[in-house]
C-alpha cells in the first residue's frame, strides 16, 4: 500500500519553561492527512505508525513506534515523544519520515518547522548548564516572585514573600542605557548578610565605577564599621592607587582612620607616601591623636637601608623636625637646622672662625675682638677672651648643637669635651683647673689662681704628665 502524507502541522504542547523542573516531557502534537495511492483518504481501520527523526546526512537519530493508530477520513493524529522521549537538543535541522506498516518510508521527509525548535527555549532556564528549582539547592537556581523578590523558602523569617531578602531591580527598565537609579538592590531586613561573595582562587567580590567610587560601605550604627575587613593570615583591607591615596580615611565629627590591635602592641606600616597625613584646610586645627593603656611606640625601621629618618615637613616641604636612627633630634628654621639633640656629652654653638685654614676638634678658642660675633685661635696665657673649645675631637660629639651646619665650626661651651692640653708648663692631674697657654689652640694648667679669674677654660678629668702635650677629657666651666 502507497500512500502519501497531505498534510502535517506540528505543534508544540508544552515548552521547557521555567517549569521544566517539575519533571515534564516535552512533547510534539503531530496532525496529518494520509491518502491511498488512489489520491484518496486510507480507510478507517487502525494502523501501525512508525516515526523517525533524522539530521543532514540520513543520520538516524530518534525513532518512535505506534502499533494503533484509529485513522479516520485520513486523518492521523499522534503525540510524539510519549513513547520514546524526544531527548534532543534541537539546535540544528531535524527532518521527519513516516512509515506505514511494513510499507516503505514515505518520501519525501518533512522538515520539523520552529515550533518545535522552542525546546531550545529550555536553556534560558538553565542558565549555562544550571537548572531551576523552587527551593534552594546545590548548583541550581531560584527564580524571583512576580514583585522581583527571592521566595520566602530562600531566607525565611519574614511575615510574608521576600521580606527575609530579596532583589530588587530599582531602575526604569532592562535595557542597558544610562540610568540615574540603583540597578540592583541587595536587602537583607534580618541578621544576616546582604551579600556574601566569595571565590576560591580569584577575587571574591569585585566593584568598579569609571567615574565614582567603587565600593561604598555605611552602617547607622555609631560602633560598628561602614566597611570591614578580616582575614587570618593575610591583609584584613589592602588599598592601592596609581596616582592618588591608596586608603582615604573622613569623618565630619570623628576620626578620619582608628587603628586598634588586639595583642600588646600595635603595628603602623608606612610605606612611600602611604604615610601622608592631609587634614581639611577649613579645620582650625589638624591633629594626629595616640591613646594607650601601655607604651605608644614609633618604630622607625628602613629594613637595612642607611640614613633612616622620621621627618615633619611645613606646607612648603621644608624639615621642621628629623629624627634618625640613632636618636638625633632636629629642629629648623626656615629649613635651617637651628637644634640638634645627639648622643655626645657637650653643649655647642656655632660660631664663625676669621682665619681660613680650618680649626682641628679640641682646639681653644678666643673671642676675636678685630671681627665682632667671630672667635680664632687662642694664643696666649690667661687669656680673658677665651671662650670654649673647638667640639667633636676624638669622636665625641655634641649632645646639643645650636645653629647646627649654619656657622664654620660647632664650639663646646659646657659640658665634656676633649682638649689640646700642653703639660710643658706644669704636670696636669685630674681636677686641676686649666687655662689658655702661649702654644696656640692648647690649654695649660692654672699656676696663678689669682690670674686666672675669668680666664679659666674648665676642669681636667684626665691627667698628663709633665711635658707632654696631647688631648684630655675636659669639663668645660668658664668662669
Amino acid at each position: 500500500m502507497r500512500a502519501r502524507c497531505l498534510l502535517f502541522v506540528i505543534v508544540i504542547l508544552l515548552l521547557y519553561t521555567v517549569l521544566s523542573f517539575a519533571g515534564i516531557t516535552p512533547l510534539i502534537n503531530y496532525q496529518g492527512i494520509i491518502l491511498g495511492a488512489d489520491e484518496k483518504p486510507l480507510p478507517e481501520a487502525d494502523y501501525k505508525l512508525t516515526f523517525k527523526l533524522y539530521e543532514e546526512g540520513n543520520k538516524l537519530i530518534w525513532t518512535e513506534v505506534h502499533n494503533q493508530v484509529f485513522i479516520a477520513g485520513g486523518l492521523v493524529h499522534v503525540i510524539l515523544g510519549e513513547i520514546t522521549p524526544l531527548e534532543l537538543p534541537f539546535d540544528r535541522p531535524y527532518f521527519l519520515g513516516i512509515q506505514i506498516g511494513n510499507d516503505p518510508e514515505m518520501e519525501p521527509r518533512m522538515i520539523l518547522t520552529s515550533s518545535a525548535y522552542a525546546f531550545r527555549a529550555s536553556d534560558s532556564d538553565r542558565l549555562q548548564g544550571f537548572e531551576v528549582s523552587p527551593v534552594p539547592e546545590p548548583n541550581k537556581l531560584v527564580p524571583l516572585d512576580n514583585t522581583g523578590k527571592l521566595p520566602v523558602s530562600v531566607i525565611p523569617g519574614g511575615t510574608g514573600p521576600g521580606e527575609g531578602a530579596y532583589l530588587k531591580k530599582n531602575a526604569a527598565d532592562t535595557s542597558r542605557a544610562t540610568l540615574n537609579h540603583v540597578l540592583l538592590l541587595v536587602s537583607n531586613l534580618g541578621t544576616g548578610d546582604g551579600v556574601n561573595a566569595r571565590s576560591r582562587d580569584g577575587i571574591g567580590l569585585s566593584a568598579r565605577s569609571d567615574n565614582s567610587d567603587g565600593v561604598v560601605g555605611w552602617t547607622g550604627h555609631k560602633d560598628k564599621s561602614g566597611v570591614f575587613g578580616f582575614t587570618e593570615n593575610g591583609n584584613g583591607v589592602t588599598g592601592r592607587s596609581t596616582n592618588k591615596y591608596g586608603v582615604f580615611g573622613a569623618s565630619v565629627s570623628g576620626y578620619g582612620g582608628y587603628f586598634k590591635s588586639d595583642q600588646d602592641h600595635l603595628d603602623l606600616e608606612l610605606g612611600g607616601l602611604v604615610g601622608r597625613i592631609n587634614t581639611d584646610h577649613n579645620l582650625q586645627n589638624s591633629e594626629l591623636y595616640l591613646s594607650s593603656n601601655h607604651n605608644i611606640l614609633l618604630k622607625l625601621d628602613n629594613d637595612g637601608g642607611e640614613n633612616s629618618m622620621l621627618k615633619v615637613l611645613n606646607s612648603g616641604g621644608n624639615n621642621v623636625c628629623t629624627i634618625n636612627e640613632e636618636g638625633n633630634l632636629a629642629l629648623y628654621n626656615a629649613g635651617n637646622k637651628t637644634i640638634e639633640l645627639g648622643t655626645g656629652l657637650d653643649y655647642a654653638e656655632g660660631f664663625d672662625i676669621s682665619s681660613d685654614h680650618g680649626i682641628p676638634a679640641g682646639t681653644v678658642l678666643i673671642i676675636d675682638e678685630q671681627n665682632p660675633g667671630k672667635l680664632k685661635v687662642s694664643e696666649k696665657s690667661y687669656d680673658h677672651k677665651v671662650v670654649g673649645i673647638a667640639a667633636g675631637a676624638n669622636g665625641l660629639n655634641s649632645g646639643v648643637r645650636l645653629g647646627a651646619g649654619q656657622f664654620d665650626l660647632d664650639v663646646a661651651l659646657a659640658g665634656r669635651v676633649y682638649c689640646n692640653v700642653d703639660a710643658s708648663y706644669g704636670k696636669v692631674s685630674p681636677g686641676d683647673l686649666l687655662t689658655t697657654s702661649p702654644t696656640p689652640g692648647y690649654a695649660m694648667v692654672v699656676k696663678d689662681l689669682s690670674q686666672a679669674q675669668g680666664c679659666i677654660l674648665g676642669k681636667a678629668m684626665q691627667g698628663l704628665a709633665d711635658g707632654q702635650k696631647g688631648q684630655i677629657l675636659v669639663l668645660v666651666t668658664l668662669q
